[in-house]
């Protein structure tokens, strides 16, 4: 079979053989360079769509929801520190639930939700988990995060770290809120 297709390859121009097998050859690779086209621009409309942005997809951050055991300390620590406004709050007696919703300035809403059933996790605010991390506030400077963090000092809220450089490239410090929720305070 090898040597057949060396053969076909092999013959002179001109010959009627040799004409059939480049038609159908050149058929071939035009048929093959059309699909690479194709994979290419489907390749291609993923990268456009990967890179719009979260405007242009509609696609943004609506609410985090942290479940809370002092719901109003937790509403007026996030009102006072980072200048939320709550709507009323919403209580369900049926299953214990009751939550506000706290509007920033710019930027997502915080849900704070309290439910009789929900249990405290023992957690050690100290050590890392795998979930979620921290919620990072963006105050505008570096001033800023120095003067924050110094009110929570002075507050008597503990600062774990900062304010510092990171390795790749924050300004930040990162503090407790009254549960023990890790919130950075960044530029």
């Amino acid at each position: 079979m090898l040597q057949a297709v060396k053969n076909i390859f092999n013959l002179k121009p001109g010959n009627a053989l040799t004409k059939h097998y480049s038609s159908r050859a050149l058929t071939a690779k035009n048929r093959i360079e059309a699909e690479a086209i194709l994979y290419m621009n489907s390749l291609l409309s993923l990268y456009d769509r990967d890179s719009q942005t979260n405007a242009e997809l509609g696609m943004k951050i609506e609410h985090v929801a942290i479940w809370c055991k002092k719901l109003e300390t937790m509403k007026y620590f996030y009102e006072h520190y980072f200048d939320a406004k709550s709507n009323e709050k919403y209580e369900n007696p049926a299953k214990g639930f009751s939550s506000y919703f706290l509007t920033l300035p710019d930027g997502p809403r915080i849900e704070l939700m309290n439910m009789d059933s929900v249990l405290m996790l023992p957690v050690n605010v100290y050590s890392q988990f795998i979930g979620m991390a921290h919620l990072a506030f963006s105050v505008g400077s570096e001033d800023k995060v120095n003067q924050i963090t110094e009110k929570f000092i002075s507050d008597g809220y503990e600062v774990l770290d900062g304010p510092r450089w990171t390795g790749d490239g924050y300004y930040e410090s990162l503090i407790l809120d009254p549960e023990g929720n890790r919130l950075e305070i960044t530029v």
